[in-house]
């Protein structure tokens, strides 16, 4: 996870490539924090690492077409499913974002 986490803060959204390098990062943490789900000390720690970053990228200035946010808010849907009242914690920063997401027209 380490590694994922150190691309997508490496690699910036400014190239087609690059922004579809971070969209299948960011489904790629989402299907193996999925897989670790059972190892619950490895996945409390690599959970708040994702979590973390998730809120970062999609705090920043969203636009309709952004291809960040449909994996980020599946992830954050596959996060909340693993960590159950565990979530609660990010809720705060989750929510208004993904109301904000589904604000927007499409």
């Amino acid at each position: 996870m380490p590694g994922m986490i150190n691309l997508l803060n490496t690699v910036h959204p400014t190239e087609p490539i690059n922004i579809e390098i971070r969209v299948l990062t960011i489904e790629c943490m989402g299907y193996l924090m999925n897989s670790i789900r059972n190892q619950k000390e490895l996945f409390n720690t690599d959970a708040n690492h994702v979590m973390e970053l998730l809120i970062k990228i999609i705090s920043s200035d969203i636009k309709e077409d952004d291809r960040h946010l449909c994996p980020v808010i599946i992830v954050f849907s596959q996060l909340a499913d693993c960590m159950k009242e565990n979530f609660s914690a990010y809720m705060d920063s989750v929510f208004p974002q993904i109301m904000k997401a589904v604000s927007l027209e499409i």
